[in-house]
C-alpha cells in the first residue's frame, strides 16, 4: 500500500463537460444515493407487522439519514392500509378505592379501551361527551 499525494485525492473535470450551468438548474436526486441495501432493510422492516419490533437508524452526522429514513417510511405506509383507532378512557366509573379492594389483583383504575376502525375514529368520542 502506497501513500497517495493530495493531488491524487482529487478528480478535476473541465466545465465543458457538464451541460447545464450551475447545479441550481439540476432536479434533486431521488432516494438515498449509495443506500440500497439500507432502504432494502428499511422496506424489510416496514413490512413486519409484530409488536415489539423496532428500527433503528444509524449513520455519520449531517448525512441526511433521517430525512431520507422518513422519505422513504411515509411512502412505504401511503401503500398500506390505514392503522384502527384506539382510545384510551380514564376508567371513572371503578376509580372508587372501595371497589377496587373487590378485586384484589385486577387494577381497576385500568383506562377502558376502546377500538374504532380505520376512518371510524369520530364514533370514539360519542361516548365520551359530557352528559347533561
Amino acid at each position: 500500500m502506497s501513500r497517495l499525494e493530495p493531488g491524487q485525492l482529487v478528480r478535476r473535470w473541465a466545465p465543458e463537460a457538464f451541460d447545464f450551468e450551475s447545479t441550481a438548474s439540476l432536479e434533486p436526486l431521488e432516494g438515498a444515493v449509495g443506500q440500497r441495501r439500507a432502504l432494502e432493510a428499511l422496506e424489510l422492516a416496514v413490512g413486519v407487522d409484530q409488536p415489539g419490533f423496532n428500527l433503528f437508524v444509524v449513520g455519520e452526522p449531517e448525512t441526511g439519514r433521517f430525512e431520507a429514513t422518513l422519505r422513504r417510511i411515509s411512502e412505504l405506509a401511503a401503500a398500506l392500509d390505514p392503522p384502527d383507532r384506539w382510545c384510551y378512557v380514564n376508567n371513572f366509573r371503578d376509580s372508587d378505592p372501595a371497589r377496587r379492594a373487590e378485586a384484589p389483583g385486577r387494577d381497576r383504575r385500568a383506562p377502558a379501551r376502546r377500538h374504532a376502525p380505520a376512518g371510524r375514529g369520530a364514533a370514539l368520542g360519542d361516548p365520551c361527551r359530557t352528559r347533561k
